[in-house]
């Protein structure tokens, strides 16, 4: 645990970065972000499972990253009234939204529709990845 805070400690303590990157600074709304992005991770790896073993095991690491960032800020959320079960939803939530437009992106028969996918895909793991130090 001590690992996670020093990274907690680093990603918070670079504030410019993170204003610029658009990460919330209430317990709760970092909370969120960070199940989402966990979420959104966990569907990656999943897909790419079927596709590319080297692929899923970065978009591992990225998953783990943020249930790590996740589980670092989750004591200050539910201190701040978060809901026990919130945090867990919104990952569950994430997973699904992603895992269906990966589905759609690599499966859809209609080229436009694909494409929408795929290019709604990236842009919700960029939004993650952007928040990642070094990234």
């Amino acid at each position: 645990m001590g690992n996670v805070r020093i990274t907690i400690f680093l990603f918070l303590a670079l504030g410019g970065h993170a204003q610029a990157a658009g990460v919330p600074t209430l317990p709760v709304d970092q909370a969120r972000v960070f199940a989402t992005c966990a979420g959104r991770f966990s569907a990656l790896v999943s897909h790419n499972y079927l596709f590319d073993g080297a692929a899923a095991e970065a978009a591992e690491a990225r998953r783990d990253g943020f249930a790590d960032l996740l589980d670092a800020t989750l004591p200050d959320a539910l201190d701040a009234g978060l809901p026990e079960t919130q945090a867990m939803a919104w990952r569950v939530e994430a997973k699904a939204a992603q895992a269906y437009l990966l589905s759609r992106a690599t499966f859809h028969e209609d080229t436009r529709a694909a494409e929408a996918a795929e290019k709604a895909a990236k842009q919700a793991l960029t939004s993650c990845e952007m928040l990642l130090l070094g990234a």
